[in-house]
């Protein structure tokens, strides 16, 4: 089946990042023979990669160069809201077996103080 790289290259399985900011989720894998099914997942949703929502981008798997069989897949959440805090998972096929890896996003909302003269 395909696997994915947790070894060999810094794959996060979870990621922090700041209500408003887009948030970019990159998983790293190598398949042999080459993948034929890639998509990503969300409680029902599902996306292919190459396609895109307006505020979801699941760009076209990339081969990673001078490393064989091996691509990145990235997934774009632009403008992330509290209601993106949830675990996305990247499904990777191929004739020989499935393999998936699941990355939790945590948004973090911005905190504000007023501070008043006492």
């Amino acid at each position: 089946p395909p696997q994915i790289l947790v070894d060999s290259f810094p794959v996060t399985s979870h990621l922090v990042v700041d209500k408003d900011e887009n948030a970019v989720i990159v998983v790293l894998f190598c398949s042999d023979p080459e993948p034929r099914q890639t998509f990503w997942e969300w409680e029902t949703f599902r996306m292919d990669t190459n396609s895109n929502t307006g505020r979801h981008a699941a760009e076209d798997i990339q081969r990673i160069p001078n490393q064989d069989d091996c691509y990145e897949a990235k997934l774009t959440i632009h403008s992330v809201e509290g209601g993106d805090s949830k675990t996305y998972t990247l499904v990777v096929e191929n004739e020989k077996g499935r393999e998936t890896f699941s990355v939790a996003l945590e948004v973090r909302g911005k905190i504000c103080f007023n501070i008043r003269p006492s």
